[in-house]
């Protein structure tokens, strides 16, 4: 998987692979994937824990009435400090996936909020973007780099809700 323009240096391909076996791993043992993961997190990692109590008691409601077609994906990851945790409706439009999350985070004291909330904004178009591949477009047309095209467009339409 190429890194491009994401940040966090290693982490953030690092916790999507991980977090993505993870899941599978709770599915084939027929085990809530947060009890699972709640089974492998150090109990010292409270920031952590903090994220996935957070997540679980916000995403609750929803995580248990999933319509028809939808599925969830979950996953939790410390970084620089901050313990993050997400669970994700996904859902296939058009053949294509639809993303339809739910984040949260325990960042400690925030100063700003709103630093925070952009924060996750651009993550997450980034994530996506880097998801699915573009098609129907050449580098030497664009004259950019040829990496540039295992990007996905992300328009405002199709970017997820935080």
């Amino acid at each position: 998987m190429p890194v491009l323009y994401w940040r966090s240096v290693g982490h953030t391909h690092n916790a999507f692979v991980m977090e993505t076996l993870v899941d599978e791993l709770a599915t084939r043992a027929k085990v809530d994937p947060i009890a699972y993961r709640r089974k492998l997190i150090r109990p010292e990692a409270k920031k952590l824990h903090a994220a996935l109590d957070l997540m679980e008691a916000k995403s609750a409601a929803w995580r248990r009435k999933l319509p028809k077609g939808h599925a969830v994906g979950i996953a939790c990851h410390e970084s620089f400090g901050t313990g993050v945790a997400c669970a994700v409706d996904v859902s296939i439009e058009n053949k294509s996936p639809r993303i339809h999350p739910l984040h949260s985070e325990d960042p400690g004291i925030a100063v700003n909020p709103l630093s925070i909330e952009s924060q996750f904004q651009a993550g997450c178009s980034a994530e996506q973007g880097g998801a699915c591949p573009m098609k129907d477009y050449t580098a030497e047309a664009a004259r950019l780099p040829a990496w540039w095209f295992s990007m996905h467009l992300v328009y405002f339409t199709s970017t997820v809700t935080i």
